[in-house]
Formats: structure tokens, C-alpha cells, sequence
């Protein structure tokens, strides 16, 4: 078991991140020090993710915690994407899509992932990932994006309903 704190330099806020070998099982933006001094002392002395996340759900939900600790890669990535917990800018531009896109049982046995600001899915769970499934790009406007296809064909920019709708009937049988 392993913590790592770190400062960030440009806004001033402590980021915990708490491994168990490779793998993190744990991380978010710590509100003070003396936090992050609890949930690591909490951390080191045994304590379980899904205890952990209970006490401090800065560093996200118990079910991701769970999950993560499971090596549930896809439910983790979903939930990750969803709660969106560390602010992260791509789930702030893919908000309202993933806010539909969580719910839907054909999309949820796909891992989502994200690369250069894009929404992809694999049929797979661990790296490489499979590239033959349609794609989620953020537009430039707030809520809008664009799909692209199997064969790289782009779709007008729609809202959050019209995505889910085009990424649904890309999808192979």
C-alpha cells in the first residue's frame, strides 16, 4: 500500500492519490492537509477502498472504490467518467452525453475511455484497446458534440440525446 500527496503548483490544492502496487485505487483533490494526513494514516493502517471513500468522498464513490478494488476496469471507468469527482476537463465537456450514456445498458458493457478529448469504447477491457466502435467528440459549443463512426465518418454536431441516439445505431448488431 502506497499514498502519494502532491501540491499542485498552479491551484494550490493537495491531490492524494492511494496505490496498492501498480494500481490506484483512490484519488481526489484533498480539502487540507490535516485530510490528507487522516485518510492516509486510514490508508496505511489497512483500511479498505470502499471504507475510505465512505468517510472521505473526495476521493469518489464507495462503488468505485469497490470496483477498483474488484479490478473491475469497465465499472470503474464509467463511474471515473460519471462522477466525474477530480473536476477533470474532458468529463466536464462530455457532462451531459455521459450523463445519459451511464444509463444505457448496450453502451455500459463497453469500456469507455477517453484520448485527446474524444469519448471511445472498447469491447475490451484492458490495453489495446479495440478501435472499431463509434466515438463521442466534445464540440465547441457547451453540450453539443459530434460522433464519428466505425469507418471515420463524421455526423452533424447534435446535443447530448441526438449523440446517444447516433452512437446507439453505430454500434455493430
Amino acid at each position: 500500500m502506497r499514498a502519494d500527496l502532491l501540491l499542485s503548483p498552479w491551484m494550490r490544492r493537495f491531490h492524494l492519490t492511494l496505490r496498492v502496487g501498480r494500481s490506484t485505487l483512490l484519488q481526489g483533490h484533498a480539502p487540507d492537509l490535516a485530510a490528507a494526513a487522516e485518510v492516509t494514516w486510514r490508508w496505511l493502517s489497512g483500511a479498505r477502498p470502499g471504507q475510505v471513500a465512505a468517510v472521505w468522498p473526495f476521493l469518489g464513490s464507495v462503488a468505485m472504490a469497490e470496483a477498483r478494488e474488484r479490478g473491475d476496469r469497465r465499472e470503474s471507468s464509467w463511474l471515473w467518467l460519471y462522477e466525474n469527482h477530480c473536476g477533470d476537463p474532458v468529463g466536464i465537456r462530455l457532462r451531459a452525453f455521459l450523463a445519459l450514456a451511464f444509463h444505457e445498458p448496450r453502451l455500459r458493457v463497453l469500456r469507455p475511455y477517453t484520448s485527446h478529448w474524444t469519448l471511445r469504447f472498447s469491447k475490451k477491457q484492458d490495453w489495446p484497446f479495440s478501435l472499431d466502435l463509434p466515438m463521442v467528440d466534445p464540440a465547441s459549443a457547451p453540450d453539443r458534440y459530434v460522433v464519428r463512426a466505425r469507418d471515420g465518418r463524421a455526423h452533424d454536431e447534435t446535443d447530448a440525446a441526438g449523440a446517444l441516439r447516433l452512437v446507439l445505431a453505430e454500434l455493430p448488431g
